[in-house]
Formats: C-alpha cells, sequence, structure tokens
C-alpha cells in the first residue's frame, strides 16, 4: 500500500505544494479524528486567492479536507463532518509539510508558535 499526499490548496500561481504524509503525522490525524464531535457545520467558504485549506488523500480511498475548525472525511462517498475547536489536525498537517517545498509566507505568516491564527 503507498503513502498517503497532503497538501495545501494555496492559490499563488505555482502548483500547490503536495507532499507525503509521514505515519507519525497520519497516527495523529486519526487519533484526533477519532476524539472530535460530530458537526452540522457547512463547509466554510475560503478565500478566491491565499490559504484555502489542506487536503489528504490515501491509497484505500479516503479523503480527509480541512480548514480552521472544520474537517471533513470522505470514505469512499461517506462524508462525516466534524468540529476540530483547537484546530489541531491543521496545525499538525501543516507543520509537517517539508520546509523545502517553501509554502508561500501568506502560508507561514498565519502560523505562530501556538498553531494557525484566526
Amino acid at each position: 500500500m503507498g503513502k498517503c499526499i497532503a497538501w495545501a490548496s494555496v492559490f499563488s500561481g505555482r502548483p500547490d505544494p503536495e507532499w507525503s504524509l509521514d505515519d507519525e503525522t497520519l497516527r495523529f490525524v486519526e487519533s484526533t479524528w477519532k476524539t472530535l464531535k460530530p458537526s452540522l457545520e457547512q463547509q466554510p467558504t475560503s478565500p478566491i486567492l491565499g490559504y484555502r485549506g489542506c487536503y489528504i488523500k490515501c491509497p484505500e480511498g479516503n479523503e480527509w479536507f480541512i480548514y480552521k475548525t472544520f474537517v471533513k472525511l470522505n470514505i469512499k462517498g461517506d462524508v462525516v463532518i466534524k468540529y476540530d475547536a483547537n484546530m489541531e489536525l491543521e496545525r499538525k498537517l501543516i507543520n509537517s509539510a517539508p520546509k523545502i517545498f517553501r509554502l508561500p509566507s501568506f502560508v507561514w505568516n498565519n502560523i505562530d508558535s501556538d498553531g494557525i491564527k484566526e
């Protein structure tokens, strides 16, 4: 089985940065997901320009979309939405991107030592 791929949707005039997700980060995402409460929240509108969320796609068919407190997991068409009040998943995923991908500064500018700023 192959690795899960993560990417940040960043409208910057360049291709979105994409990287193989390491096992430790995937375990964190999966274990944190289990602790989150279900949400009836609609997918938030992200800006046309700039950072628009993170994605994970795994070979077995699981697909995640994470943007601020909104977390969506699609397992082969079955969609579950949960609420991540502390934005732990987004913070972990963005911080898992290898620095060599040089995410645009406006993505990193939204991250401080405690995570993604509101």
